[in-house]
């Protein structure tokens, strides 16, 4: 991940968006807040090196529907799902689309710098 690069966090719901993006931070991360997906898909620089941290569920548009408007818009960045709802098939669905990571919530400090730490060695092949 270059100097310039960013956490982009997507997710509706403002205190996880709030708390992971002031965790970040602290940890010394430059981070780009979302609360809208939509928003998110027609702001987004597609720049290299970033990493998008994306809820699975949104009212605008799901996770994997995110994901694959990123991947249609060719970018190829490092990106982790977030989810408060997992299973096997969500598991085998985010593997076969993907995705660097995913973040159970609530997810604690560590489990997120490994998942951020996952994403920058993803981002390096």
């Amino acid at each position: 991940m270059t100097a310039e690069a960013v956490v982009h966090i997507v997710d509706d719901d403002v205190n996880v968006l709030d708390s992971t993006a002031m965790l970040l931070q602290l940890l010394g991360h430059s981070v780009q807040k979302w609360n809208s997906a939509f928003h998110f898909l027609e702001k987004l620089s597609l720049a290299e090196g970033h990493i998008v941290l994306l809820d699975l569920r949104m009212p605008e548009h799901d996770g994997f529907a995110v994901f694959r408007k990123l991947r249609a818009a060719s970018y190829q960045n490092a990106v982790v799902l977030m989810t408060g709802h997992g299973d096997s098939d969500l598991e085998a669905e985010a593997i076969s689309l993907g995705l660097s990571a995913i973040l159970h919530k609530p997810f604690s400090e560590d489990e997120l710098v490994a998942a951020i730490e996952g994403a920058k060695v993803s981002e390096l092949r």
